[in-house]
């Protein structure tokens, strides 16, 4: 699904007059290049044939190329597939879509983070064997059954079977939040608190005792 447009950019006054290319626009051509900017926002480029654009900010054609010609075709740049694009306004789209990432980043590891001190606060979760089961049961806190394959090769079934301790949960959680929520395994875990469980398992069989 595409990202959905903005319907806004920032407007710098200062720039905008201290432009040299604006400074030398009639008040009309002016007007015509503050509505070419608005439907090259939304619409993120602009038809390169000046009849269109005559319609676009609703001026005789004549009048429209002779404006464009003076001044205003040395405000816009010419794309690879002929469309005309302004370069401010790519910059800000630019921006705003590096901070709409970067929120978005951040709310996922504030809502780990939050998974997180709730699993240090719950009860353990019973991990067994693939000799008896291949299921997290922890009480509505892991709801998605783990792989056969994570309990395959396990060396001393009597550690596995003794329940994930809260501060093994957390330091699952942890690694996961400090991978903003991305999988690092082959297959990848259902959810984030599938992975959590399934790191403190990966620890405690490196050594690192239940």
């Amino acid at each position: 699904m595409a990202a959905e447009k903005s319907p806004s950019f920032q407007f710098y006054p200062r720039d905008y007059l201290s432009d040299i290319r604006v400074a030398t626009m009639t008040n009309a051509e002016r007007g015509m290049y503050i509505t070419l900017l608005c439907v090259c926002w939304l619409e993120q480029s602009l038809p390169a044939d000046p009849a269109l654009l005559a319609r676009l900010v609703a001026c005789r054609q004549d009048r429209f190329s002779h404006a464009w010609n003076r001044c205003l075709a040395r405000c816009f740049m010419v794309r690879e597939d002929g469309r005309l694009i302004h370069k401010r306004l790519d910059a800000e789209r630019a921006k705003q879509q590096a901070f709409s990432q970067l929120q978005a980043a951040r709310g996922r590891l504030g809502g780990l983070a939050k998974a997180s001190r709730g699993l240090a606060d719950a009860k353990p979760a019973r991990v067994l064997s693939s000799s008896s089961s291949t299921s997290v049961l922890s009480k509505g806190l892991i709801d998605t059954p783990v792989p056969p394959h994570l309990f395959e090769a396990v060396d001393k079934p009597d550690t596995t079977t003794k329940p994930l301790t809260p501060a093994e949960l957390a330091y699952g959680a942890r690694i996961v939040a400090n991978r903003f929520g991305r999988c690092d395994h082959d297959p990848t875990c259902a959810n984030s608190h599938a992975c959590a469980t399934r790191v403190a398992v990966e620890r405690r069989r490196n050594g690192a005792g239940p």
